[in-house]
């Protein structure tokens, strides 16, 4: 199985991963900010921006667990490139 960080650096895949999280994040509680501003808000319309304000909630604590597990697993290589992406060694005789 190829993971991302096995086809990409492993530190660009740690930023990439958090930038997208961080806007997210930002992005579902902009959303939940409006919609608490809003002096009129009924109906079916309005309940369903609630709930995906609700579920952009969830669904930010799960991607937040998997930049989590990415990052770990980054932190554990280190600075080292993964075994699959360096070059073959070659023995010279």
């Amino acid at each position: 199985m190829l993971t991302c960080t096995v086809a990409s650096h492993p530190w660009v895949a740690v930023v990439f991963e958090t930038s997208a999280t961080l806007f997210w994040f930002a992005g579902f509680v902009a959303l939940a900010v409006f919609l608490s501003q809003l002096l009129f808000c009924r109906g079916p319309v309005c309940a369903a921006a609630k709930a995906t304000a609700a579920a952009g909630g969830f669904e930010f604590a799960l991607w937040l667990s998997t930049t989590v597990l990415t990052a770990k697993d980054v932190f554990k290589l280190g600075f080292r490139r993964p075994t699959a992406m360096r070059p073959a060694m070659k023995e010279t005789v």
